[in-house]
């Protein structure tokens, strides 16, 4: 496949993280479309400064550099990407996973992937986007702190899975979805909310609960509140009640 965002890939075999090779990269000229791949991350992390777990040969992690406006990465497109990989994975293993916003894909309720988006600084233009992606890891293999909410291809479908054959899909999916993006200058809304978790259940978050409608263009979660008003999440940790799917 042609692709019109992605131009090259780096591979490395263990790095502390994509994230900080990639922008180590990006300092010394590496071009808008760079990923940065790793068979393995010993300081791998996630979004609001938590750790990462990066089994060697296990899973996917990379991350990819791309010129944009700070401004409109900030509106989506961390939400477009979790739109892309998991288009991905409903078309590798024939089952959606959901998409817990802003940045977490699970199937039967167990984190398999997480995406954290960095911005340079203001003046490069510089977005990186990573990714983690769990592939062939046991459930024995995980951390015990997070073995009864994390999950991987292998452990919730029963085999394993060809890697790089799902690292080929996801960059697929990723550039074109990403170009629309771009192009567009916003996400979109109704693709998303296939995958979205919790779409008429209860949420909660710093200073508001309510029920989840959707999301805006701009990648905020649309909460309707306990008076009928209309609350846009635009950052921040969002609760979903159990059960709510």
């Amino acid at each position: 496949m042609t692709h019109r965002l992605i131009k090259e890939v780096f591979f490395y075999d263990s790095v502390s993280s994509t994230m900080d090779t990639a922008k180590e990269l990006a300092e010394k000229g590496a071009a808008s479309g760079t990923v940065v791949r790793a068979f393995e991350q010993t300081s791998g992390r996630g979004r609001l400064g938590r750790s990462w777990f990066s089994k060697k040969g296990g899973g996917i992690f990379f991350t990819l550099i791309l010129d944009a406006d700070p401004a409109l990465a900030a509106k989506g497109i961390t939400v477009a990407a979790g739109l892309a990989i998991a288009t991905a994975l409903e078309n590798l293993t024939g089952a959606r996973p959901s998409l817990k916003w802003p940045n977490d894909l699970l199937f039967s309720g167990r984190k398999v992937a997480g995406i954290l988006t960095e911005c340079g600084n203001e003046t490069d233009g510089k977005v990186f986007i990573g990714a983690g992606v769990n592939v062939n890891v046991r459930y024995e293999e995980f951390p015990e702190e997070i073995r009864e909410s994390a999950g991987s291809l292998l452990s919730i479908f029963g085999r394993t899975f060809d890697s790089e054959d799902v690292f080929r899909n996801i960059l697929d999916s990723l550039d074109g979805t990403l170009y629309d993006f771009l192009a567009a200058g916003g996400i979109d809304a109704a693709a998303v909310e296939k995958y979205l978790m919790g779409i008429g259940g209860r949420c909660s978050g710093d200073g508001f609960h309510g029920i989840i409608r959707g999301l805006d263009r701009n990648g905020s979660l649309i909460v309707e509140g306990g008076s009928g008003e209309t609350v846009r999440v635009r950052t921040g940790e969002v609760s979903i009640e159990t059960g709510a799917i």
